[in-house]
């Protein structure tokens, strides 16, 4: 991987470059079990779908094995890379900021959006815009946590880019869905929030692996140094909390719906 990349997550924070890099891409509430208990609830043999904010690729993969045809939208570079990494073809997957998605991107039987709408600043205007992307009677998952009181330093997180949780209530999101024409049932589990609890040197050989390194220079030790001890001062400890499952069907006509183009989404880099 380029020296440019490696000089690029050294210099600048960003929590899902920084997962990435760490090997900890899947990392929402209830964890890759929650996410296997809605996916045996549906037959997604020949499905198109989109997984918004798709991270390392784990829920594509999941989705690709049952028989979906699968896309991808993430904003962050590495986690771009690590999805390719992981076996997701990079054609299937759109480097591009989630709030960018294209209405008159290919049309898909369901969108799903797992941990994600917390890192949004105005999560109602990306699924106003994601609605335009199902087909007739499509569905929508949404897969995230309900805001919780938490030990963390508000404005070190909104920096790390996270937005103020309130806006992501399972009965606020829920409720504008509806508006949006949607039936939406509602699943709420008690979940745990893991603590960030990765060593140096466990970090020290993520980060070797994940750049292709034979040795880390002081540079990037100091980086890591860093970016665990920003990432351990937010998340610092195991959480009880609850995480929501929404299932959103879509009941609105699309008469004389056009053929769905390629996979394209406007900006795309």
């Amino acid at each position: 991987m380029g020296s440019d990349i490696l000089s690029g997550w050294c210099n600048n924070d960003y929590y899902f470059d920084d997962l990435a890099v760490f090997g900890l891409g899947f990392f929402h509430p209830g964890g890759i079990q929650r996410t296997k208990k809605f996916l045996l609830m549906y037959d997604w043999e020949n499905l198109d779908v989109l997984d918004v904010g798709c991270g390392n690729g784990t829920t594509l993969a999941l989705l690709e094995h049952y028989g979906a045809r699968v896309y991808g939208i993430e904003s962050s570079r590495l986690m771009y890379l690590a999805a390719i990494n992981n076996g997701i073809e990079r054609e299937r997957i759109a480097l591009e900021k989630i709030e960018n998605v294209s209405p008159e991107a290919r049309k898909f039987d369901f969108i799903v959006i797992e941990g994600v709408l917390g890192f949004i600043e105005d999560p109602c205007s990306v699924l106003n815009r994601l609605k335009s992307s199902l087909k007739q009677n499509g569905h929508i998952i949404i897969l995230d946590w309900e805001p919780h009181q938490r030990r963390l330093n508000l404005q070190e997180a909104k920096n790390y880019g996270f937005y103020v949780y309130g806006k992501t209530k399972s009965k606020y999101i829920k409720k504008h869905l509806e508006g949006l024409g949607f039936n939406v049932s509602e699943n709420i589990e008690d979940s745990i929030a893991r603590s960030f609890t990765l060593s140096k040197d466990a970090a020290e050989l993520r980060v070797k692996s994940f750049f292709g390194l034979q040795r880390i220079n002081n540079n990037v030790r100091q980086s890591i140094n860093r970016k665990l001890a920003k990432m351990k001062k937010i998340l610092s400890e195991d959480i009880a909390c609850k995480s929501y499952l929404l299932i959103a069907e879509s009941v609105y006509a699309q008469q004389g719906a056009a053929p769905s183009p390629p996979f394209v989404l406007s900006g795309t880099s």
